[in-house]
């Protein structure tokens, strides 16, 4: 078979560590994922999401995925990221881990099989030129800001909260 373009997958830490997000902005861990799914030029694009070890933990134990943690000079220091910084809805204070599966773009300049859709006739059909634009590189920088936008709206939210339990 012919060799496919491949898909594009991001993976990304946030390299600052925010401080822990309260539920009361919001589940975080529902948030960074749902943005790919309204966000126009991924809408059509994305295949998955994950945070932290996402689709991995399918092959652990709840022993193997939990995220244990310590006490080290009066720090909390944990000794895995499986959750990605993010547990209950909650930032841990750890990197915030994502990762975006991206499908390839179709159009190619290789033979495929189709039909038409009038006749329901089977027949091949190869793109002359690309007519539809390569979404793929684009979206690292689009994906990298929009979880950034949502990380600041909820340090937002976090502070102003913080701002009025003071008052």
């Amino acid at each position: 078979p012919a060799k496919m373009a491949p898909a594009f997958a991001a993976n990304w830490r946030m390299p600052s560590r925010p401080p822990p997000l309260t539920a009361f902005s919001g589940r975080l861990s529902r948030s960074l994922p749902s943005t790919f799914t309204w966000l126009p030029v991924l809408a059509a694009q994305w295949r998955g999401v994950e945070v932290g070890a996402g689709f991995g933990v399918k092959d652990m134990t709840g022993y193997e995925n939990n995220d244990q943690m310590r006490a080290e000079n009066g720090k909390v220091i944990f000794e895995s990221n499986n959750a990605g910084g993010i547990t209950g809805g909650v930032s841990t204070g750890q990197p915030i881990v994502v990762r975006l599966a991206v499908k390839p773009t179709p159009t190619i300049d290789k033979p495929q099989q189709t039909i038409d859709k009038y006749t329901l006739e089977n027949k091949q059909l190869a793109a002359i030129t690309r007519r539809d634009p390569t979404i793929v590189a684009r979206i690292w920088p689009v994906a990298e800001n929009y979880t950034a936008m949502v990380i600041l709206d909820h340090l937002i939210m976090h502070y102003g909260y913080q701002t009025l339990k003071a008052k």
